[in-house]
C-alpha cells in the first residue's frame, strides 16, 4: 500500500484523495440517477452538502475521542504549544466517525428539505398500507389455501 503519491513538490495522501473520489463519484452517480426517483438537483446537492459536512465533524470527533488516551499519556508533548495542539486536532480521520456523521448529516437533510410534514407523510404511508392489505389479503388467503 502506498500512504502517499510523492510528486516532488507536494505529498498527496491516499485516505484523503480516495474519501474525495468516493465522494465526487457518488454524487456524480446520485445526480446521473436523481430523474429515476424523482429527486430534484438542488435537494441532492444540498444533502450531499450536510452528509460531507457531517461525515468529516463525526469522523474528527471519533479521532479525537480514540486517541485521548495517548493524548492524556503524552500530555507533556503539548506543553501549552498552540501548533501541537493544532496539530493533534487536525492529524487524522476514522472511518466509522465519518459513516455515522455522514449518516446524521444525512437525516439532518432529510428533515430539513422534506417537501412536506411529518403529519402528511405519515398519513401518506398509512393510506399506502391499507392500500396494499386490501390488494394483496386476498392472495394472501388464497395461498395459505393451498
Amino acid at each position: 500500500m502506498y500512504p502517499f503519491i510523492d510528486l516532488g513538490f507536494i505529498k498527496i495522501p491516499m485516505y484523503g484523495l480516495m474519501c474525495f473520489l468516493g465522494t465526487i463519484l457518488a454524487v456524480a452517480l446520485a445526480l446521473f440517477r436523481k430523474n429515476r426517483y424523482n429527486i430534484q438537483r438542488d435537494d441532492l446537492l444540498y444533502s450531499a452538502c450536510f452528509a460531507g459536512v457531517g461525515v468529516l465533524v463525526g469522523s474528527k470527533i471519533l479521532f479525537c475521542i480514540a486517541t485521548l488516551p495517548s493524548a492524556i499519556k503524552n500530555i507533556e508533548v503539548f506543553n501549552g504549544n498552540f501548533f501541537s495542539i493544532l496539530f493533534y486536532l487536525f492529524s487524522g480521520y476514522v472511518f466509522y466517525g465519518g459513516l455515522i456523521g455522514g449518516l446524521i448529516g444525512g437525516i439532518v437533510a432529510g428533515v430539513l428539505l422534506a417537501p412536506k410534514s411529518g403529519e402528511e407523510t405519515r398519513e401518506e404511508v398509512k393510506e399506502a398500507f391499507i392500500q396494499a392489505k386490501e390488494k394483496y389479503t386476498p392472495k394472501i388467503v388464497e395461498a395459505k389455501k393451498e
